[in-house]
């Protein structure tokens, strides 16, 4: 972020002098060094649980991480119909942090099956996804592993 504030600092100095400034020889060199180190980083579904509603899967929620930025995220799944304008098989997924922060939920929205919940930081923590799905009166639930 700093050398990115710096290019803009300079970029802006050559503007008032009138300048363009050259791509830097190097400059190859670092989009293929930051590529090779995004491809080291991952993306991990590190737990997994059904949403039940007694022996029924109404879903799938999964707590994920990256060990790129060390964020975890929420993830739900609902097996059952998309969701429709009259909020039938509406599903809430949350993540939670063992410190009992816990950002905003996502809900599954009109004709899709699916939600991310927002990313939260996990450095020195461990936080697990939960969430819920409804269909009609009965409400299926499903709570992962800590990661």
């Amino acid at each position: 972020m700093l050398k990115r504030r710096g290019l803009v600092i300079l970029s802006a100095l050559f503007a008032v002098a009138g300048l363009t400034p050259a791509a830097p020889a190097y400059a190859k060199d670092l989009t293929s060094a930051a590529a090779t180190a995004t491809s080291a980083c991952g993306n991990y579904a590190a737990k997994t649980a059904f949403v039940t509603y007694g022996s029924s899967h109404y879903g799938l929620t999964q707590v994920s991480y990256s060990s790129c930025t060390r964020n975890a995220w929420g993830y739900l799944l609902s097996y059952l119909p998309p969701v429709n304008s009259a909020g039938n098989y509406e599903g809430f997924g949350f993540i939670r942090r063992s410190d009992g922060h816990e950002p905003n939920y996502c809900t599954i929205p009109v004709g899709a099956t699916s939600c991310n919940t927002d990313q939260i930081y996990d450095g020195g923590y461990t936080s697990f996804a939960y969430g819920y799905v409804y269909s009609g009166s009965t409400v299926g639930y499903g709570q992962t592993g800590s990661y």
